[in-house]
């Protein structure tokens, strides 16, 4: 009875540390990269305008302002929330710029730009620092492209097709947030999608390493079910099933430092999560289409694609190799111990 009990403890131990370190991965990746802007008006009463930039238009067309607000509980730290749509409303100023309008009497922090679309009472992280990088975008219009193009200055047109446009940015700010570039001219705040092609090819070459996640997880897995059989047998196995516990213990902190060693890029996640997959296939071969439109079929994510899947790929046989190969060595080192021990006792006897 006490065996049974310390196998289901050790098994909820082990789901749980699981459980813990991807909670914390998924938590960490969804989380919702912001910056925005302070307004004081609880006092004064009085509106105040924002840019229209800090407007985001989901898939469906309707139009969203977000503040952060601070978590309470479970619920602790940064949380985006979104604004009534009866308190804010759009203008036009006199030079026909467009604007967000709040009604006064509270203070908000306005999200202006971010990776991707907020969502209601998710944790938000505010993004401080940047890394300058020479990136490109590419800029799609399901509508056609707009002419004249008005671009801001930091950008150059590298190619231009019916319903993409390729851009070049010698000083591009990662982590990216499309809004924010959406937000700089006419041109690119007509854009239904904006890709940057460095982060495009980061979330690629984290493939291999979200690959060795599962395999990781089988393995403690299969540990765990080795020992609960060697423990039938403890006074022939304990120290099989020691080393067993040892090999859990590293496969957690296998576990941990695989997923910790990988940043998934904010604006190539979905808005829904991290696991919906097929938002990555839909994003990828809106990428290779408009890439492909453009005449830039040799461009160097065509090729990184099959590389990196080949990588994950290997990552998957060595795991799938390594749970076969383990509990296989095992057997066969106790079956190998056992007619050792057998062959002394007779010779003895």
């Amino acid at each position: 009875m006490k065996k049974r009990v310390l196998r289901l403890f050790s098994l909820i131990l082990y789901l749980l540390c699981v459980c813990t370190i991807l909670s914390w991965k998924i938590e960490t990746e969804q989380m919702a990269l912001i910056q925005y802007e302070s307004r004081v008006t609880e006092e004064s009463r009085t509106s105040t305008d924002v840019r229209i930039g800090a407007i985001f238009t989901d898939a469906d067309g309707v139009n969203h302002l977000f503040q952060v607000v601070d978590g309470a509980g479970w619920e602790a730290g940064l949380r985006i929330e979104e604004l009534s749509p009866e308190i804010w409303s759009v203008g036009v100023n006199p030079n026909g710029q467009p604007y967000a309008r709040i009604l006064g009497g509270a203070n908000y922090r306005i999200v202006t730009s971010a990776a991707r679309q907020p969502r209601d009472g998710e944790k938000a992280q505010v993004v401080e620092d940047f890394e300058t990088v020479e990136d490109t975008y590419l800029a799609l219009y399901p509508d056609g492209v707009t002419e004249p193009l008005k671009l801001p200055d930091q950008l150059t047109l590298a190619r231009q097709g019916e319903n993409a446009l390729l851009l070049t940015c010698q000083k591009g700010q990662l982590p990216f947030l499309p809004s924010s570039l959406k937000a700089a001219s006419i041109t690119t705040g007509e854009a239904r999608q904006i890709y940057s092609l460095t982060e495009a090819a980061q979330l690629l070459q984290a493939l291999p390493a979200v690959a060795a996640l599962p395999g990781l997880v089988l393995l403690g897995l299969v540990l765990w079910a080795l020992s609960c059989c060697f423990s039938l047998r403890m006074h022939e196995t304990r120290g099989l099933v020691y080393l067993n516990v040892v090999l859990i213990a590293a496969s957690l902190g296998a576990l941990y430092w695989v997923a910790a060693s990988f940043d998934l890029p904010a604006s190539m996640l979905p808005t829904a999560g991290v696991l919906q997959w097929r938002d990555y296939a839909a994003a990828y071969t809106q990428i290779f289409e408009a890439l492909q439109s453009l005449g830039m079929g040799d461009h160097p994510l065509f090729s990184l694609l099959p590389a990196m899947l080949e990588q994950a790929a290997v990552v998957l046989r060595v795991s799938l190799g390594l749970l076969v190969a383990i509990p296989l060595l095992e057997v066969a080192g106790l079956l190998l111990w056992t007619r050792r021990a057998r062959r002394r006792e007779a010779q003895l006897s």
